[in-house]
């Protein structure tokens, strides 16, 4: 996997180059700014028994494993919710529904290596 990592306007990001095209003028590179992982790899229907918060959601599905990802500021880290999902979808869909059931919001913060 080939990438580019940059700073802009004091925030990092990185990117995954999924596509390039060029000819002899140019380089076009039609790239993901998020995680392979979150993109590609599913989550399962999932059924808790019990009110759990968003971090046990996250370790239940294991929706954080193999991204190289953290939580952060877990502003909801005493919030306790029962919920189910019964279709498959992306981890990332399923973070961004688990994100919207805790009425919370997602910021996905790079950090580069010096």
């Amino acid at each position: 996997h080939a990438f580019v990592s940059f700073k802009y306007k004091g925030k990092s990001f990185v990117f995954n180059i999924i596509i390039v095209e060029e000819n002899e003028q140019t380089i076009k590179c039609y790239c993901e700014n998020l995680n392979l992982e979150l993109i590609n790899e599913l989550a399962n229907p999932y059924k808790s028994n019990k009110a759990m918060t968003f971090k046990e959601y996250c370790e239940a599905m294991d929706l954080l494993n193999y991204t190289h990802l953290s939580i952060g500021i877990n502003e909801i880290s005493d919030y306790k919710r029962t919920l189910e999902w019964e279709g498959q979808e992306t981890k990332l869909a399923r973070l961004l529904s688990l994100a919207k059931r805790f009425d919370a919001e997602i910021e996905f913060d790079t950090q580069l290596n010096a």
